[in-house]
């Protein structure tokens, strides 16, 4: 029975890579650190670069929005990883939401947590604005 088991656990993986065996260049990476627009207490910041740009800390309630055009460049199952610190979290692309976070814990006053949130994107993002709105809770 255990020898059945093992025979269809190895088919099965088999099939699986033979079905998802992609071509290197689908699971490239497009950096986002350039070109963006930062608004933050009553000031605009153009065409930052982000691994550059340092933003002090945040009092609860105050928002940091970041927008920028999303490059023309297609790839496959194209996802955002964005660092967020005790922070509500809203995305649009072109104006449509398309992700949020912490809303729900916010109003019921509980602390939302940190650390790296994976957002799918459409599969026609390209060439549309982003917005990210972070709002500090803490």
């Amino acid at each position: 029975m255990l020898i059945v088991c093992c025979s269809i656990a190895v088919i099965s993986i088999g099939i699986l890579a033979f079905f998802t065996n992609r071509e290197v260049d689908d699971y490239r990476t497009i950096e986002l650190d350039e070109g963006w627009t930062a608004m933050a207490r009553g000031k605009t910041l153009e065409n930052i670069v982000l691994s550059e740009t340092h933003f002090s800390s945040f009092d609860k309630g105050e928002t940091l929005i970041l927008k920028r055009t999303l490059p023309d460049e297609k790839i496959m199952n194209p996802t955002l990883e964005i660092y967020s610190v005790h922070c509500v979290l809203d995305i649009e692309l072109d104006g449509v939401p398309i992700y949020n976070y912490g809303q729900e814990y916010y109003r019921e006053h509980k602390m939302l947590g940190y650390g790296w949130i994976l957002v799918e994107l459409p599969p026609d993002y390209e060439g549309k604005q982003i917005n990210i709105n972070f709002m500090s809770t803490e």
